[in-house]
Formats: C-alpha cells, structure tokens, sequence
C-alpha cells in the first residue's frame, strides 16, 4: 500500500488478471551507449519483475485502474499467498575433493551453513535439476519425482529447461525480461489446451508464443495441471 500511496499506478493485467504496482526504476545500459527506460511491477507476494517502458506503454496487457478495483484484487492476492514459503536444496559436505568431478557442473561453490540448532555444515549445494543424476554417479538407486514447486524453481531460478508433458518449459528473455516459455506448440489445438490451463500466447516477430503468468504460484499451479 505504501507505494500505491508514494505515486505507483494501479495496475491489473487484462489478459492474466494479476494485479501490481507498476513504478519507473532504474534504467538499463545497452551495449551501443543507450539507455532503455524501465518500469517495474510489485507484485501483493513482494515479487518484483522490470519491463521495458516502451513494451509496458504499447505492447503489454496491463492496464491503469481505479483505486476501489485495484483495491479488491489486491486483497484478493494477498488472501491466496501463503504464511509460510518453504524451499528445499540439497547440501553435500564432507571431503569433497575425491569426489568433486562427480558432483555435476552447476553450483561449484562451498557454503557454510549453521542449523538452528548451532551445526556448522560445509558443502556444495546441488541444484534440483542436477540430483537424480548425482544419485547416479554414485550407483544410490533414490531418483526422485519432483514437485511442482521444485519444477518451478528449476526453470525460473536456475534456467533449465525442463520436459513437461508433450511440451518443454524455458525461461526465455523477453524485452529485457525473464518469462516462462512453453514449447514446442504446433497447432491451434494446443494452444486453446494450454490456455485453459492459464497460459497466455502473445505474437513476437510474426510469431505466437506460449508464456505462463510470472507470477509463482499462479505458475506452479499451472505446471501441477500439466506435468501428469
């Protein structure tokens, strides 16, 4: 509420029906010497995405409304976010020399972490993307199916790209922004299928593209529906 009262605009996304504060940031520097102007949108769950101005003003689907409207959603975001958020890694410590070639090529550095309870505990992290095939390196019969959330965390945190369904999930720069890519969509009739699902298209050089919403757990909610 503080910054719909310092001057944000009050937005709501026509197309996936989000709700933010949208606010001019910091610009981005581009290699030729030019600067591209920036707005950024807060989201009820305190996320935060940055789009270029000129695609916000001209190409996006977010529009301005009014206080008592946005009010409403608002609300009704912040009724659907969780009191907790929990997140779950992997810490492999112990003598790690022997066995460093083993345990993939992601995360490389050492952290040193302390439990509640005073543990210290030096390691690598090992991303969710990377631990069934580190089971296999070392023969432990343990696969895991992972969660929506963790497949989430995959693709939109890490940058891999992960197989959901018949289709694939990217994370995929778009107008200086990270976006949530479905693909490889052939027919109109996978379109109308995925956007019963939540997902909406949008046409980038002459061609139709499949994104999910940015926001967490309207994606994680969508890639649950499609990952069986």
């Amino acid at each position: 509420m503080e910054l719909a009262n310092n001057g944000g605009q009050l937005v709501v996304n026509e197309r996936s029906n989000n709700v933010a504060i949208a606010q001019p940031t910091s610009s981005l520097f581009n290699s030729d010497g030019t600067s591209t102007a920036r707005i950024q949108l807060t989201f009820p769950d305190g996320n935060k995405q940055k789009l270029a101005q000129s695609y916000y003003q001209h190409q996006s689907t977010w529009r301005q409304v009014t206080f008592d409207y946005w009010q409403v959603k608002w609300s009704e975001a912040l009724a659907e976010i969780p009191t907790h958020r929990y997140s779950t890694f992997y810490l492999v410590t112990g003598l790690l020399l022997p066995i460093w070639d083993r345990l993939g090529e992601g995360n490389i550095k050492v952290y040193r972490l302390v439990t509640q309870c005073g543990q210290a505990l030096l390691g690598r992290v090992i991303y969710h993307s990377e631990i069934n095939s580190i089971y296999r390196n070392f023969q432990v019969d343990s696969e895991q199916d992972l969660t929506s959330e963790q497949l989430y965390q995959i693709v939109a945190e890490e940058g891999n790209t992960i197989n959901l369904n018949r289709w694939q999930l990217k994370r995929s720069r778009i107008a200086n922004n990270y976006r949530l890519e479905i693909f490889p969509v052939h027919s109109k009739v996978e379109v109308d299928y995925l956007k019963t699902k939540g997902a909406f298209t949008e046409m980038i050089n002459y061609q139709l593209r499949v994104f999910l919403p940015n926001e967490p757990l309207i994606a994680t909610r969508i890639i649950e529906q499609l990952n069986i």
